[in-house]
């Protein structure tokens, strides 16, 4: 099983900016959520209707160091009749709403953190605006001892139990940048009160050690990614869970006419003394060899041990194992591949059966460009909403 963490690096990923890392905003038109018809052969498939939050990733050409815009936090609904934008919100300064991690408590109950120390609680009512409650985070809330500290609000994770509650967690006590405590506050599902102890049954954590890959659910809380530009840090919250990445999603069989068999492993020619596998994927449009006809860095090497289908039209995978890094250090990894594309997707997220999302990235004449996720039914495209790891969905 898997520890499922918010941070992916399937690509890199930076830390979220700082107010000073930032620039102006994109053009006032430019759309958080954009919409498509949808077929009415698929509008059952959305009936149900459920709701996505995120925050904008827009970014300037300036060399090799990226400016980052001002972010803008936005949630949406997603049913029959495609996409709607029910919030959209932008507070100069980096200080907007979620800039630390939001997640979903339920279906329709939003909770979001903040840099400058607050946290906000939104319930969704169709595509009506929701409805917030705001709240202030005091050192007293985390009950302080002689010796503990509440600094570097950005590493705050975000937890949720499978009673629905919400939990943040904080590193309190450090020493040689080791995590030597943690507490524990609940801020929704009851009392506003902190423990020692990790909530039991905790099913999205926010945080935790570097991972390549992503739950397929997309339900997985967003949060600050310091911890995957910092793999050496070791000063962050105890929220390691044993959820396996792809418990959520059904397990289908392959479509016919297309197969993913795993390699065996053996000793990688680019890398000495490191082992890795692969797979071979064939189907009617063309056939794919993993690691051998992909460009990727062979220093880090993968050993997948387990093939599973996650979208029948298109045929979307996932291949998932263990991955060895330059460093010699071993993490758990998962890919999401199209069959049988000759590199793995972006990033990709399962929003609900047959309900999928790409991550890719848009250019604007080479002066700036936005992440946006691709949404679609099957394989007809409804809509897009923008950003990239900032992005969660409510649970069904």
């Amino acid at each position: 099983m898997m520890r499922a963490p918010v941070v992916v690096l399937v690509a890199s990923l930076a830390i979220p900016a700082r107010a000073d890392d930032r620039v102006n905003v994109p053009p006032a038109s430019e759309p958080m959520v954009s919409a498509a018809k949808v077929p009415a052969n698929l509008a059952d498939v959305l009936v149900a209707g459920f709701y996505v939050a995120g925050r904008s990733q827009h970014e300037q050409h300036a060399g090799d160091s990226p400016l980052r815009f001002e972010d803008t936090f936005y949630i949406a609904r997603v049913d029959r009749d495609g996409l709607h934008e029910i919030m959209r919100e932008q507070e100069a300064g980096g200080a907007s709403r979620a800039g630390v991690g939001m997640v979903w408590a339920n279906p329709t109950t939003l909770v979001t953190l903040d840099y400058r120390g607050g946290f906000s609680i939104l319930t969704m009512a169709g595509t009506s605006a929701p409805k917030i409650e705001t709240h202030t985070l005091e050192a007293a809330d985390w009950k302080l001892a002689k010796g503990e500290a509440m600094d570097e609000l950005d590493r705050v994770a975000l937890l949720v139990t499978r009673s629905r509650e919400v939990w943040f967690a904080k590193c309190v006590k450090t020493r040689d940048s080791q995590c030597q405590h943690t507490r524990y506050l609940r801020v929704f599902g009851g009392a506003r009160t902190t423990r020692e102890r990790k909530p039991a049954g905790i099913e999205q954590p926010s945080g935790g050690d570097m991972i390549w890959g992503a739950p397929a659910s997309g339900r997985v809380a967003s949060a600050s990614a310091w911890r995957s530009d910092h793999p050496e840090i070791h000063d962050g919250p105890d929220v390691d869970t044993d959820e396996d990445f792809l418990a959520d999603v059904p397990k289908l069989s392959a479509p016919p006419g297309t197969s993913v068999t795993l390699h065996k492993v053996r000793r990688s020619p680019a890398a000495d003394h490191r082992r890795e596998g692969g797979f071979q994927c064939k189907s009617p449009g063309g056939s794919h060899t993993s690691p051998d006809d992909e460009d990727r860095d062979r220093s880090f090497t993968t050993r997948p041990d387990h093939v599973r289908w996650l979208v029948a039209t298109p045929p979307i995978f996932a291949v998932s194992g263990k991955a060895t890094e330059p460093n010699g250090e071993i993490i758990d990894h998962v890919e999401y591949y199209r069959a049988c594309a000759h590199k793995p997707l972006v990033d990709f997220r399962l929003l609900r059966p047959r309900i999928w999302a790409e991550n890719v990235v848009v250019d604007h004449d080479n002066v700036w460009f936005h992440h946006e996720w691709r949404i679609s039914v099957d394989d007809v495209v409804i809509g897009s909403v923008a950003g990239s790891y900032e992005f969660t969905v409510a649970p069904p």
